[in-house]
């Protein structure tokens, strides 16, 4: 929404089932729609219980669902990258089998790298650090 001047900041972004369009909400329930993805009203100038807190795209439809909740301020946030870049030095792990949900496989700890050797652990774990740092209250800066 750049350039354009919002009732409240954005809280959320969902892609639509198609893959053709996006939806961002803000956490006055209003909802703002992109490309393909249909609009299917807003909760903006409605009563609501909470905030807005995010929004979801129905699979199964040609819409989305709006989350209300409290907003984290007090709340602690555990942010987990989901990846161990140390794994290859334990190789007795690498392809030891593994239950994936519908049967078993070798467990790839690894896993994947660009050409260049930028590893998936290294960039779950970056995401985390700025998904983190994002999160953290920061102090006002005075110009």
């Amino acid at each position: 929404m750049g350039g354009k001047p919002l009732d409240a900041p954005v809280v959320g972004l969902a892609a639509d089932a198609g893959g053709g369009g996006y939806w961002l909400t803000a956490d006055d329930g209003g909802v703002f729609s992109f490309g393909d993805a249909p609009f299917e009203g807003s909760a903006a100038g409605s009563p609501l219980v909470q905030p807005v807190i995010g929004i979801a795209g129905d699979p199964g439809a040609a819409g989305y669902w709006l989350v209300e909740g409290a907003p984290l301020a007090g709340k602690i946030v555990a942010v987990d990258p989901g990846h161990n870049g140390g794994n290859a030095g334990d190789p007795a792990y690498i392809n030891m089998p593994v239950f994936n949900g519908r049967g078993e496989e070798a467990c790839d700890t690894v896993g994947a790298a660009t050409d260049s050797g930028y590893s998936e652990a290294q960039f779950n774990f970056n995401v985390a650090q700025y998904l983190a740092a994002d999160l953290r209250p920061r102090e006002p800066r005075w110009c």
